[in-house]
Parts: structure tokens; sequence; C-alpha cells
């Protein structure tokens, strides 16, 4: 039987040979990674995000962590390159954008305590504030009156 290893970004069991000496995660999935743009710079996040959104969130990141005497930081509400929970059945792969919209301000703990990864019971929360979302701006777009 050939040892096998779990990818970290992808998640598949694959052999060992699959993986570049001890790295956690599978040669096909690390050149994709090194393939995509950097973060906030593919043409949808350019295009979705106002000049300067980003230095105002983090400016009122470091406005609240003085204030409050906590740190706080930007987090990507659906994580911008997720990774795989290890040996864990409750996993999803997911890709967020780096747009005003996945952006939130919570205390450095939490987001530490967050990091990378998003359950399922995650993707469901998401999943149905996105459409509430999306309906709300629907119905504005029928009826501007409201």
């Amino acid at each position: 039987m050939v040892a096998g290893k779990q990818c970290g970004l992808c998640g598949e069991w694959l052999c060992q040979t699959a993986f570049d000496g001890r790295a956690k995660d599978c040669s096909a999935c690390r050149r994709t990674e090194a393939a995509r743009p950097p973060r906030g710079r593919s043409p949808v996040e350019r295009a979705l995000t106002p000049r300067g959104a980003k230095a105002a969130i983090m400016q009122d990141a470091r406005a609240r962590s003085e204030a409050e005497g906590v740190a706080y930081e930007v987090d990507h509400v659906i994580p911008v390159r997720g990774k795989v929970r290890r040996n864990s059945d409750d996993w999803v792969l997911v890709c967020g954008l780096d747009i005003p919209s996945n952006w939130q301000i919570v205390p450095k703990s939490d987001n530490r305590e967050k990091w990378m990864f998003f359950s399922r019971d995650d993707a469901r929360v998401e999943e149905d504030r996105l459409l509430k979302l999306a309906t709300a701006s629907s119905r504005g777009r029928s009826d501007p009156g409201e």
C-alpha cells in the first residue's frame, strides 16, 4: 500500500510523490496558487473596490483599536485563499474576493482563531447572507421608490 498525504488546499489524499518534499500542499495546487494574481489585483476586485476603500477600512480598524484598547483587524468574511482543515469531513474549499462587501472589522484574537478555514456551517450562513443581499438589491432595482 502506498502511503498517502492530504493536500492542505484541495483536500485530496494523494501519493507522497505528488508533493515537493515536506510541502503541505500538492504540486498542482502550489502551481495554481503561484499563477494567481496577488490579492486585490484581479480585474474583478479592482472593478468592485472604490479607490482608497482598503486604506479607509484599515484606518477604521486602527481607530477602533485605539479607542477600545483591543487590537482589531480587517477580516475577510470568506477567506481569500481558503484551506482545508486536515483530517476533517467538515470542510469547504472557498475563495473569496478582496472587496469591501467581504471585509469586516473583528478583534485580532477572533481573526486568528478563524484563520483561513471555512466550515460547511460557515458556508451556509454566508450563503443565506448573500441571498438576502441579492434579494434586497433586486427589490430595490425593480421598485426604486422603496
